[in-house]
């Protein structure tokens, strides 16, 4: 798995996340996501009509499921309102890879909509 270098300039806010590339997909396609220790959900795909960088939100990779025998969407739905700003969107299972660890039939949330978050995030919590 190659990666790429994301060199960006960082507003205050920014700089006090922790970043984390992951691949989704049988293409193993890089998805960057924001750690979160207070939460417990994954999510990808933010707004970024609504954040506040959005010419970095939008050069990011996203989620796109090719293969229907690996992504699946369970149709239901999710909202998390986070300190600063909140997501929707729809459950759905891949697989998923982080690092030299391979995740089949993962569930994680894709957004519909999201508010003031430039990346999905990854809840540690």
């Amino acid at each position: 798995m190659s990666q790429r270098v994301l060199t960006k300039t960082l507003s205050k806010r920014q700089s006090d996340h922790c970043w984390r590339m992951f691949c989704s997909g049988t293409r193993s396609k890089p998805v960057i996501v924001s750690i979160d220790t207070g939460s417990s959900e994954l999510w990808v795909n933010p707004d970024c009509g609504n954040v506040e960088v959005r010419d970095l939100c939008d050069t990011l990779s996203r989620h796109h499921p090719e293969n229907p025998t690996t992504a699946k969407d369970l149709k239901n739905t999710f909202s998390i309102n986070y300190d600063l700003g909140s997501t929707t969107g729809e459950y759905s299972t891949d697989n998923l890879a982080i690092g030299g660890a391979k995740i089949t039939t993962q569930q994680f949330g894709v957004a519909i909509f999201s508010e003031y978050n430039e990346y999905g995030i990854m809840g540690l919590g």
